[in-house]
């Protein structure tokens, strides 16, 4: 018995595999039939990589030998993707496939001559049965449905409004205008002239919205629904996924379904609990003398938001601050409690078609923990996408990646060269037996290297499962003698 489940379980995933394949190849349909069938539309793309580190051995020489490819291409009425791992002169593993809007074929060479063909409309229905049976790590069948809420726009902004509105006439009342300057603490500069907004409300004003807020949510039929709605949404992520929260300090973790009861009785209780604590709630913003302040320069670009509270000796200050000298700019977005800071960062400059910058990520008083730069040329994208240039990702302690993108040595072609470094700290600091820098070249051309499969066609366009199954095994056998010889 327990053979017989173990074969159907293994079965299951070589049809889940084999249909995993026939996802990606049916979606390289959407390029045949919109490109031309020229060698301007061919894409072939290599990596290959080096390894610097002690006592590597065979694993560097392997490694430096081998390549990756992966090529598509027209041939007289098909789009041909060829996928394929060498190793020196060798073919360790690859895939050739056609694609037609009747049909595909695939062949695995070391795996022998057959080139097995099944029905675009017999794929199609694969792919269709793997989407709506996307299984979750404890086998239950998710409907793809439920991962997207649905709930209307409309329900949303009728529940919303009458919140709004009440807080939106507070904010305003709350709130004096000014023509001054302001001040840009953090990046060190000031904006000579602007308008300066200041939200400062007393404790009575605290106390007199919470009050209006409780009304508003308390005899409001539309944000009834969406919590409803909501509530009903997340119970169809029961068994899809987990919440974890906080009760009584400690983290506790939620499945769907308690989660949709914990949100239903929180805004159950919401207006009362908003009425019962609106005038502590006054008393203690105002004993903290809270401030929100938004300065606009003037050309209408909010320079400057903030909000500062105050208790005791402490101060914390959230604030954006942006200073902008035409094309150019800093910029900067922190939380500060007096010498502890969570801050990023940056600089963003362009000159022409040339855009360079820097993002820094701070955390006081351990200092700058990530820094991101970018150099690069909008004028030139290379053949999978990206933006000429340099790109570099340095981690305070660990790895730091550097990336260039370039044109090849060839007119048509490209490279992106990918330098890792700083791996020894994956193994402790020693270098010994594990890479300290890994680089990696991948190169694009518009060359037409794909080939179309060819040998003995075999239709499975009406197989079985289980006739999958002995498929997938034949084929197992056959490259392991392959790679046994």
């Amino acid at each position: 018995m327990k053979e017989r489940i173990t074969r159907k379980n293994k079965l299951r995933t070589m049809l889940i595999g084999l249909i995993m394949t026939l996802v990606l190849l049916t979606g390289s349909l959407c390029y045949a039939q919109e490109a031309p069938a020229t060698q301007d539309q061919a894409l072939t793309v290599t990596a290959r990589a080096s390894l610097e580190g002690d006592n590597l051995g065979a694993v560097a020489s392997l490694i430096e030998s081998g390549s990756v490819k992966f090529a598509i291409g027209s041939g007289e009425e098909e789009v041909l993707v060829n996928a394929g791992v060498s190793v020196g002169d060798v073919d360790f593993l690859s895939l050739l496939a056609s694609l037609t809007p009747e049909k595909i074929a695939v062949q695995i060479p070391q795996a022998g001559e057959n080139v097995y063909e099944m029905s675009m409309e017999k794929a199609t229905e694969y792919v269709m049965q793997l989407i709506s049976q996307i299984q979750d790590d404890s086998g239950n069948t998710v409907d793809p449905s439920v991962l997207v809420p649905q709930i209307s726009t409309e329900l949303i902004s009728e529940a919303v409004a009458p919140v709004m509105e009440v807080a939106g006439e507070h904010i305003v009342a709350c709130t004096t205008i000014t023509e001054e300057g302001f001040a840009l603490e953090k990046l060190g500069a000031s904006v000579e002239s602007g308008t300066v907004y200041t939200y400062k409300p007393s404790a009575q004003e605290i106390e007199a919205v919470l009050n209006k807020l409780a009304d508003a949510v308390e005899n409001n039929e539309a944000l009834d629904q969406f919590i409803a709605q909501l509530a009903e949404y997340i119970r169809g992520l029961q068994g899809v996924t987990t919440f974890t929260g906080s009760v009584s300090g400690s983290q506790t973790e939620f499945d769907a379904q308690q989660m949709a009861d914990q949100i239903e009785q929180v805004y159950a209780e919401l207006p009362a609990q908003m009425r019962e604590n609106a005038a502590e709630i006054g008393q203690m913003l105002e004993a903290m003398d809270a401030t929100v302040t938004v300065g606009v320069t003037p050309e209408g670009m909010p320079g400057l938001i903030e909000l500062r509270l105050t208790q005791g000796e402490q101060v914390l200050r959230a604030a954006f601050e942006l200073a902008q000298d035409g094309a150019n700019a800093q910029y900067y977005l922190g939380i500060a409690i007096d010498q502890e800071e969570y801050a990023l960062s940056g600089e963003h400059m362009v000159e022409g078609t040339q855009v360079s910058g820097a993002v820094h990520m701070t955390v006081a008083p351990m200092g700058e923990i990530l820094s991101v730069g970018y150099q690069m040329d909008l004028s030139q994208r290379s053949l999978l996408g990206a933006w000429y240039g340099e790109y570099s990702f340095e981690m305070a302690g660990g790895p730091s990646v550097f990336v260039s993108v370039e044109a090849g040595a060839e007119e048509g072609t490209d490279t992106i060269t990918i330098h890792v470094e700083g791996l020894e700290v994956l193994n402790g600091g020693s270098s010994e037996g594990t890479p300290g820098a890994v680089t990696v070249w991948i190169d694009a051309s518009t060359q037409n290297t794909a080939v179309a499969p060819e040998g003995t066609t075999v239709d499975v366009t009406d197989y079985t499962p289980e006739q999958f199954g002995e498929l997938f095994n034949q084929i197992s056998e056959s490259i392991t003698g392959y790679l046994n010889q």
